[in-house]
């Protein structure tokens, strides 16, 4: 079977890529890697506490954090906070 084409990114899509990559970049080290390793890696809680040397508490209690401070962050920028209120896909 051929492989489908990948459509380009639209401007807006890749501005929201854009700002979200800097939105992780001011998560603290020990979250944004939790976090990215569950959201965008998708590993399980078990994998993730493995991969980053600490206990499952401490994993979960990272990613809690991390996704407050995400999503506090994102709501700040406009752009961002269209794209969680589903305004934009």
């Amino acid at each position: 079977m051929p492989e489908a084409e990948a459509r380009p990114a639209s401007d807006e899509a890749t501005e929201a890529l854009r700002r979200t990559y800097l939105v992780l970049d001011r998560l603290p080290r020990e979250e944004r890697i939790a976090f990215a390793l569950r959201t965008i890696e998708g590993m399980k809680l078990e994998e993730v506490a493995d991969a980053c040397g600490v206990s499952l508490a401490t994993a979960k209690r990272r990613l809690a954090r991390a996704e407050q401070r995400f999503l506090e962050l994102c709501r700040a920028d406009a752009v961002l906070r269209e794209w969680l209120e589903g305004g934009s896909s």
